[in-house]
């Protein structure tokens, strides 16, 4: 009896490995799960192989199988169920979804169409009788509400999201066509090096060559303006010295050249009140003026958007000044 348990606990296992094995996009053959198999250090030989996936294929229905010509290829279809195990829990679950509904910008596309059927069962998991109430309630009880008034994102040229995103994955040069704020369009090389969400416009941080010009430069392009995006087969390395969070830290996403300046501004309390909370930067300070305004200085990036911040204070801003430091 144990030596028959053993069996069965062997031939579970195999099962189990060939499953995890069978990928939802692009067929696998019997060979090829061999070589994975051996790789993990399970050695089996092909015609055992070959014999539990036909058993898989006849069992699950979701398991397409390619037998037009051999080497036969399987794959789960695109709708189909993912079998877990252990099951997913309604937590799991919870954090999917959230991962859905608020990381759909920042996800590789490819990763999102292989995830449709995890998402498919994480709703399924919430939905279930067995979830607790607490645990499906949460996705009502969580909103994003940005600071200023809510516009709707532009719209995205078909296949160009899909594109860019696909080249950005795999490091993979592009060719775009562009339009600019004032309407002309230039054809430029592109290397994507990292997308910036500036709600409600999805910015592309890259390296580009326009085609009338002879040098490269770090540019930051509205996904939306991007009238056609063609993949190219040549692959490229990003600069080690190219950090994303520099260039956002230092905003040169938003026009500006990455100049440190330390600025000092007077603004009537009433209007600068979220300044004795939320502070502009680490060394901000705050003082009270004899007439009630506040007086504050702090030490931030040049930036177009820091202007436009300061501007649209109008009156109940004054004696503002700025003054660019020297880099260490």
């Amino acid at each position: 009896m144990p030596g028959r348990r053993s069996d069965l606990q062997n031939t579970l296992q195999f099962a189990l490995d060939i499953l995890k094995l069978i990928p939802s996009r692009t067929y696998v053959t019997a060979k090829e799960i061999c070589q994975k198999l051996e790789a993990d250090g399970t050695s089996r030989d092909l015609r055992s192989v070959q014999r539990v996936l036909k058993q898989l294929a006849d069992t699950y229905p979701q398991i397409e199988v390619y037998d037009r010509k051999k080497p036969f290829g399987y794959r789960w279809g695109v709708d189909a169920p993912k079998i877990m195990l252990p099951q997913m829990t309604a937590n799991e679950a919870l954090l999917l979804v959230m991962a859905r509904d608020y990381l759909k910008n920042y996800l590789p596309q490819e990763l999102q169409s292989s995830m449709g059927s995890y998402f498919r069962e994480a709703v399924a998991v919430l939905n279930s009788q067995k979830t607790d109430d607490s645990t499906k309630s949460w996705l009502d009880k969580v909103r994003i509400s940005p600071p200023t008034l809510p516009l709707m994102p532009p719209t995205i040229e078909s296949g160009v999201l899909e594109t860019v995103s696909h080249c950005l994955f795999s490091g993979q040069e592009m060719r775009i066509r562009y339009r600019n704020r004032a309407g002309e369009i230039s054809d430029y090389s592109v290397h994507p090096y990292g997308f910036i969400d500036r709600d409600p416009v999805l910015m592309l941080v890259c390296d580009s060559l326009k085609a009338s010009q002879s040098e490269w430069k770090i540019r930051t392009l509205a996904l939306h303006r991007i009238l056609e995006a063609q993949e190219l087969s040549f692959r490229f390395e990003v600069p080690f010295d190219f950090n994303l969070d520099e260039f956002v830290s230092e905003g040169r996403h938003m026009w500006g050249r990455g100049e440190r300046v330390a600025i000092s501004f007077e603004i009537k309390a009433s209007a600068g009140s979220q300044l004795l909370e939320a502070k502009l930067s680490e060394d901000q300070t705050v003082e009270i003026c004899e007439d009630g305004w506040l007086r504050v200085s702090a030490t931030l990036n040049e930036s177009l958007e820091l202007k436009r911040w300061l501007n649209s204070f109008g009156e109940d801003l004054r004696n503002r000044k700025m003054t660019f430091l020297e880099r260490e």
